[in-house]
């Protein structure tokens, strides 16, 4: 009876342990979250060699219209929003609708928020068709973002400032974005 009570007892303390063990890591990720919204978009990301303070590469991008658009007449004069994505990711599905949202909403004109991936212009044509996105999106079908700037986690979100220089940053798709903070940036 004495060793059915304290096995019991031993179990009861281990469920305890586990449950102060989960509220604490429940509350330090919601710190940690919280820490993020405030600082979000102004570091670098985990692999990623576009670091906020440098000059946008410049590079060509494709898409189902003829010729090839250069990254600078994107972004020149008024800033804009790269967001690289794979169709089909769920947390990049999860970015592209928070930023059609703030484009329906008003907040940002459909222009100044570029979609760029490494898939063919047809399938990213259709692809956004299929998802109501108004902006466009871009391929980059010779991955040249991958290979030679280490873009390979999805989704990751850039603000370049019309001046050409990354603002901010972020592979979070969690991230509630400042609609005036983000502006105040990409006049920059």
């Amino acid at each position: 009876m004495m060793k059915r009570i304290l096995k019991q007892a031993g179990l009861g303390a281990l469920v305890l342990a586990l449950a102060a063990v989960g509220v604490y890591l429940g509350m330090t990720f919601r710190e940690m979250r919280a820490a993020q919204d405030r600082d979000f978009l102004y570091s670098q990301g985990p692999s990623s060699k576009l670091l906020v303070g440098s000059i946008f590469p410049n590079l060509e991008l494709v898409s189902t219209a003829p010729g090839a658009i250069p990254t600078s007449r994107l972004y020149s004069g008024n800033g804009s929003i790269f967001m690289f994505l794979e169709p089909g990711c769920p947390p990049c599905e999860s970015m592209t609708k928070k930023w059609q949202g703030l484009i329906d909403e008003g907040k940002f004109p459909r222009e100044r928020v570029v979609g760029i991936s490494f898939g063919e212009p047809e399938n990213l044509e259709a692809y956004a068709k299929h998802n109501g996105l108004t902006f466009p999106i871009y391929s980059d079908t010779a991955a040249v973002f991958m290979r030679d700037f280490g873009v390979a986690d999805f989704p990751l979100l850039v603000v370049v400032g019309k001046s050409g220089t990354i603002r901010m940053f972020t592979y979070d798709h969690r991230v509630n974005f400042d609609a005036a903070a983000i502006q105040e940036q990409l006049n920059n």
